[in-house]
């Protein structure tokens, strides 16, 4: 029989995912039809980028602090950080 870990990838997926991924393969191969192929995944890859890129709580840190205000994050590593260690200042 098949491997579990098959099984579980394949029931583990929804539905509307098995949908999407059948649009995509069928627009691929239009797309290539018309020599598009490589523009295609280009493009596909930044609407998958944009699509996934979620939503922050109200109050929830960026992973950017040019978002927080320039606030770091707590063990955020700086610049300025290492340059104390590097001269031997208390951080």
């Amino acid at each position: 029989g098949m491997p579990e870990y098959v099984l579980v990838l394949l029931f583990s997926v929804s539905p509307r995912s098995y949908f999407l991924f059948l649009i995509w393969c069928i627009s691929a191969r239009i797309s290539n039809r018309f020599d598009l192929g490589p523009i295609y995944i280009v493009l596909s890859m930044f609407l998958f980028i944009i699509f996934n890129l979620g939503k922050r709580r109200e109050g929830e840190a960026s992973a950017y602090s040019v978002f927080n205000n320039f606030e770091n994050l707590p063990g955020q590593l700086t610049a300025d950080m290492m340059d104390r260690q590097m001269r031997g200042q208390a951080a």
